[in-house]
């Protein structure tokens, strides 16, 4: 009989943590799951840990050191379950965190929810919830007002409380393998655009930070740079339709049977982002239209938006500021 959770569980370098991680979801309350654990290549004892494991639900990847987006899909490509529950090697799942989640998900035909933590550091201690306000500020739910939301504000999901059927991931490769920061809020992106996107009121995970987490604030540099690809490619293929649903005010009936026109304002809204690495984007588009005679002419007539527009935009924001969206 197929499983009905897949629990993928990714690992790098996580000896001190794997056994709390990997117990955590064997004493589940909910039995009908099997445990995906793939190691990314760990240089110390994290794989004789996982060897240790004799476990029929468990199946075991030692792959070589790709990151964690690579790890994520691997373990995505082999799941045999329904639903796929994601987990980190440093955290720890609640005891009824699978059963709460797919009593949850089918009782409200949800295709993808997530939870809260509880978050804690090396030594298992509590960290108050106001060091961490993204994960608990309120949040909306429907699809059109997630996208909103992610797109405007950044990502407020955490991402090991991540609980999907599979069958929605339509990529091959579902977590970006070109980002080490971002790429879950690249993939939650992407579904809000069909999904609604749940958070259940309820603390599912304890949720470890410390010194060597990724999204580290010391790493603020690579994740201007994610985010900025991202974000150059997140609005292609979005229809005129979709996106005026989302941004009304944004997306004129002019634009609407008129590519460039369209174009233009999606670039516009763009520059209206407070994320600096995001407006930057639209900086950059705007920045070749300006020397494009035709679409300068355009922004001229149609837009009252000229060299001197474009000035202020770009003058904005100093070199000293630093995206905190994502932290």
């Amino acid at each position: 009989m197929l499983p009905a959770i897949s629990v993928v569980l990714t690992a790098f370098n996580q000896e001190k943590f794997i056994n709390k991680a990997i117990d955590s979801i064997l004493s589940q309350s909910f039995n009908n799951f099997e445990l995906i654990i793939v190691d990314d290549g760990s240089t110390d004892d994290t794989k004789r840990k996982i060897d240790q494991y004799s476990d029929s639900r468990i199946k075991k990847v030692f792959k070589q050191n790709e990151g964690p987006s690579s790890a994520s899909n691997v373990g995505i490509k082999l799941a045999k379950g329904t639903w796929i529950a994601l987990m980190s090697g440093d955290d720890i799942s609640l005891p009824d965190r699978l059963q709460v989640q797919y009593e949850f998900a089918n009782s409200f035909n949800y295709k993808i929810c997530f939870g809260l933590p509880i978050i804690i550091d090396d030594e298992d201690n509590i960290i108050p919830d106001e060091d961490f306000p993204v994960f608990f500020s309120d949040h909306p739910c429907s699809n059109r007002k997630v996208f909103k939301r992610l797109f405007e504000k950044g990502n407020y999901f955490c991402a090991p409380t991540a609980f999907f059927q599979k069958d929605i991931i339509e990529k091959k490769n579902p977590f970006l393998i070109s980002s080490l920061q971002l790429q879950d809020f690249a993939c939650w992106l992407s579904l809000s655009k069909k999904y609604d996107m749940p958070i259940i009121n309820k603390r599912l995970i304890k949720y470890r930070r410390h010194a060597n987490n990724i999204s580290s604030k010391n790493n603020n540099g690579r994740m201007e740079f994610e985010m900025k690809m991202i974000y150059k490619n997140i609005l292609n293929n979005m229809t005129w339709e979709l996106l005026h649903e989302i941004f009304p005010n944004q997306f004129s009936v002019a634009s609407m049977n008129d590519k460039r026109c369209f174009e233009i304002e999606k670039s516009f809204l763009l520059l209206k982002q407070s994320i600096k690495s995001v407006h930057e984007v639209g900086c950059e588009k705007i920045w070749n239209y300006i020397n494009d005679d035709v679409m300068c002419s355009i922004l001229s007539t149609k837009y009252n938006f000229n060299c001197l527009d474009f000035f202020m935009e770009t003058g904005k924001f100093n070199t000293n500021e630093r995206d905190e969206s994502n932290d």
